[in-house]
């Protein structure tokens, strides 16, 4: 049977919750990313007063302070300021789309991409597009499969590395159809993927970058956003907890509670889906099970989160 091409009316993609900035510092804005950028909400730590002209010659510009070290699993010694970056794609025209998302994670990690690096991170990907037929459109390539490797290596170091796999199946309704295979969804399938590779590489050090996939979502369609972010927090699983801040572990869980809040009342395989991975994680926490029949059940986890912080003086 024939997928049916939808109206673009009737096909618009469900408004993804509204996003929740995490208190972790938000890489610097990359041009052409869809991705919004986390904006600080802390007030200035004194209120501003009144301009005063100097009296005196100015003091020297004091040197910036360096970027705090990133361990890397398997790595002796302090970790990782510095790092440059090559990604290798098979559909060259959009190597930079996905370069873009590595970039981002790499900043939110605390990364710095630039000369003299201490590390090098390669992204080798091969991706496929998946194609399906629809009506009145004919064969549109509605969806993509990537796989690869995340590499980084160092100086003396061993090499560490990590597979990546990640898919967007074909809908059986789309609201446009792409007839270039190199227009498919492969930002999306590589962000199903990069969740693990990053944990697997960087272990609790990865942890703000889950958390930014998770208060931002790149695609509009739930059928994308909530196996992206499912992938986040299964990631975030393999983590030794203990070795995760707590501030962190506080941010990843606030934000696992706002992503599933639009799902809560909407029945969905999906959504259905996607509440059982977000009650797996709060359980690895929690000695009760509040449930998510509705928005009391929300607000009874959030109740739990708060005294679970407030118990380790956040």
């Amino acid at each position: 049977m024939l997928a049916l091409i939808a109206i673009a009316a009737c096909a618009s993609p469900l408004a993804p919750p509204t996003p929740q900035p995490t208190s972790t510092t938000a890489g610097t804005p990359l041009a052409g990313s869809r991705t919004p950028q986390a904006t600080s909400t802390r007030p200035a730590t004194s209120p501003p007063g009144p301009t005063i002209a100097p009296t005196s010659a100015a003091s020297p510009t004091p040197s910036p302070t360096p970027l705090p070290a990133v361990a890397v699993v398997g790595w002796e010694g302090e970790g990782v300021r510095v790092v440059s970056l090559e990604v290798e794609f098979n559909y060259a025209e959009r190597a930079s789309d996905l370069e873009a998302i590595v970039l981002l994670a790499l900043g939110q990690v605390g990364l710095d991409v630039g000369d003299d690096p201490d590390a090098i991170v390669r992204v080798d990907l091969e991706g496929t597009p998946l194609s399906a037929r629809y009506t009145d459109a004919g064969e549109c390539h509605s969806g993509a499969r990537i796989s690869g490797t995340v590499r980084l290596t160092g100086d003396g170091m061993p090499r560490v590395e990590a597979p990546l796999e990640g898919s967007v199946p074909t809908p059986f309704l789309i609201s446009a159809c792409e007839k270039d295979p190199a227009g498919a969804p492969f930002e999306e399938a590589f962000e199903m993927g990069f969740s693990s590779a990053m944990a697997e590489i960087l272990g609790p050090a990865s942890v703000p970058y889950l958390s930014e996939v998770l208060a931002f979502p790149r695609s509009g369609y739930w059928s994308v956003i909530l196996p992206i972010q499912a992938a986040a927090i299964d990631a975030y699983r393999t983590l030794d907890h203990d070795a995760i801040p707590i501030a962190h572990q506080y941010e990843f869980l606030d934000q696992v509670l706002w992503s599933v809040a639009p799902v809560i009342g909407n029945p969905d395989p999906e959504g259905d889906k996607y509440i059982r991975t977000v009650r797996r994680v709060l359980l690895d926490y929690s000695e009760t099970n509040f449930g998510f029949a509705n928005e009391d059940d929300l607000e009874s986890w959030r109740q739990w989160l708060t005294e679970w912080a407030a118990e380790r003086d956040l």
